[in-house]
């Protein structure tokens, strides 16, 4: 299969049809979701001088974007390209902002701040060999949504990590959180849907590793809000205190 070009998966069946208009349109909320929350971390990050997306968290999503946002392996689903190459052009932009004002939150390993654009590719390289290592065992298009979701879990766990070593929301929001929060989640129903009518290609949606890893995500993205919405009326009161 040349590169570029996208990977075939067998036909949908008679059944799946039907649902394809409603699949369509989560696959748009959801791509809308996370371009919203690119660049709202994009401007946090430049007003705040931060960086939002945890380290390894960024990296591997990057990667995964890149590998199948069209450039080597892409969906054979037209909609699912729109959505991953609108998301892997507004990530650049975050990526950007991470190398650029990330430097602050690493005062305290200046090995790590002056060297974190280096540090930044050439750990996206190893997760897009990581990428492409899946991709020849198992296939693109069981790779692509396998590392969907561990990318996801990544996302999810890591930022939860930061949240909680930080103990603070510069660079971040709840209306963010929202926007991550539905650009993840509503995918739960898009991979339901798919693997019971369409199991031929995606059947193995709902085998137990991709339920699990799909489980501690979203228990991980509602501790965080939940977390995030408790350090931010903490930080209300102390600037409340302040102005007394």
């Amino acid at each position: 299969m040349a590169l570029g070009t996208p990977y075939t998966i067998p036909p949908p069946p008679p059944a799946y049809e039907p649902y394809i208009p409603l699949l369509n349109v989560c696959n748009l909320i959801s791509g809308l979701c996370w371009v919203a929350c690119y660049l709202g971390q994009a401007r946090h990050s430049m007003t705040h001088q931060t960086y939002i997306m945890p380290f390894f968290a960024q990296a591997s999503n990057l990667a995964w974007e890149f590998v199948y946002g069209g450039l080597i392996y892409p969906s054979p689903l037209a909609i699912e390209r729109l959505v991953f190459l609108s998301g892997f052009a507004t990530n650049t932009i975050l990526q950007y902002t991470a190398i650029r004002y990330g430097r602050a939150e690493w005062a305290h390993a200046p090995l790590v701040a002056r060297n974190l654009g280096t540090l930044y590719t050439v750990t996206i390289a190893v997760f897009v060999l990581g990428n492409l290592a899946a991709a020849q065992q198992f296939g693109p298009h069981i790779a692509n949504y396998y590392i969907a979701i561990l990318a996801q879990l990544i996302i999810s766990v890591g930022s939860l990590a930061q949240l909680l070593n930080r103990g603070a929301t510069r660079g971040f929001s709840l209306w963010l959180w929202t926007f991550r929060h539905i650009g993840s989640i509503i995918a739960a129903p898009c991979f339901y849907i798919r693997a019971v009518y369409w199991p031929e290609a995606f059947g193995y949606l709902m085998d137990p590793v991709m339920l699990w890893m799909g489980g501690i995500s979203y228990l991980a993205e509602l501790a965080y809000g939940v977390l995030f919405w408790q350090i931010q009326r903490e930080e209300a009161e102390r600037e409340r205190r302040k102005t007394k």
